[in-house]
């Protein structure tokens, strides 16, 4: 049986104040680099240690080594050529230490590398939970041809594009976007949570959402018509069957989902959240004492999602409308409060 070997991870540094031009310029060269070595496994995300970079991950069957000097070569000359200069050591430090605390990373953040840089090395799994990487890995690679393809949306459309993109998986959830929409409500929710003794996110949202109303009405329901977004409801349906084949098993559970998050010994930026009367639902109901194998495997799908969607730009604010306006779609479509459908699936669940 083949196996897959860890590989290369490339870091292409690029401070552009549009990182999906980068991505256009080299998805070419990638995808030839995928096709003419045969890689079975090659994804692609955008990371900030160390600089503002694209995080190329290329996996060869065990048997053979990834040639990826041409693409180096190729990429270091198209990232030079974009202009952009890379910040100051005390502005990145500012900026990285406020990323860590959010993301509870405890690396080294120093050095940060010009504009320009291109990093190649051994691609390292995570040691400790090999069957969640591999999923990760399984997910990301399938989401690859699906956002390449979604490069070519005019910026003016990207919002309303990656709307559509959250709202497949929702979509394509075993039980509909009743259930597939709930994390976006969390989700929102816990942003305005933990903002919530600073800034009043919830209407500020609510106010934007009065004009985009029929985008999320239209993402949620409207027939799947392009080709890229069939082509997301493909790597969607890929998806969900990954992450459920190591859930059902138990390969993945809920312990080592947190255990990947660092453990849940989380700082708090801001202050003590604000406690909303959906996270308190969440909180006390039965939905996280006792997840299912599906919800786990949903967590799985929607993690790598996000993390995919960082290569088109949208900061953590447009995501997190986005999945404001999905969850505000949802509960007009269903005609059901999200708060309703938590305590049905809870009980459900007891």
């Amino acid at each position: 049986m083949r196996t897959i070997d860890p590989g290369l991870a490339i870091r292409v540094f690029d401070y552009s104040d549009n990182p999906r031009e980068l991505l256009r310029e080299i998805s070419e060269p990638l995808l030839h680099l995928k096709g003419s070595q045969q890689l079975p496994v090659v994804h692609v995300r955008r990371g900030w240690l160390h600089g503002s970079h694209l995080l190329l991950i290329l996996r060869p069957y065990g048997e053979r080594a990834v040639d990826a000097s041409e693409f180096v070569a190729t990429a270091t000359a198209l990232a030079a050529a974009r202009g952009a200069s890379a910040p100051d050591q005390e502005t990145y430090l500012r900026r990285a230490q406020e990323l860590a605390r959010w993301e509870n990373v405890r690396d080294e953040l120093l050095p940060c590398h010009p504009q320009g840089t291109v990093i190649a090395g051994p691609h390292r799994p995570r040691a400790d939970s090999p069957a969640l990487s591999q999923a990760v890995d399984q997910i990301m690679g399938r989401f690859l041809e699906p956002a390449l393809g979604s490069l070519a949306v005019p910026e003016a459309d990207l919002l309303p594009h990656l709307a559509q993109v959250l709202a497949l998986l929702a979509r394509t959830h075993p039980r509909g976007i009743s259930a597939g929409a709930l994390p976006y409500r969390s989700h929102a929710e816990g942003a305005a949570s933990v903002t919530g003794k600073h800034t009043d996110l919830r209407s500020a949202f609510a106010a934007r959402y009065l004009s985009d109303r029929q985008v999320f009405l239209d993402a949620l329901q409207a027939p799947v018509q392009s080709d890229t977004l069939r082509s997301w409801e493909r790597a969607m349906q890929y998806a969900w069957g990954v992450a459920e084949a190591h859930t059902a098993g138990q390969a993945v559970d809920d312990r080592v989902l947190q255990g990947a998050a660092g453990g849940g010994d989380w700082e708090h930026p801001l202050g003590t959240p604000v406690r909303s009367d959906f996270i308190g639902e969440i909180l006390d109901g039965g939905m996280l004492r006792k997840p299912s194998y599906r919800h786990i495997a949903h967590r799985i799908v929607l993690n790598v999602l996000y993390a995919g969607l960082t290569c088109f730009g949208i900061t953590p604010m447009q995501r997190y409308y986005l999945c404001y306006g999905l969850s505000e779609g949802t509960d007009e479509l269903t005609g059901v409060s999200s708060i309703e459908r938590v305590r049905a699936f809870s009980r459900e669940l007891a």
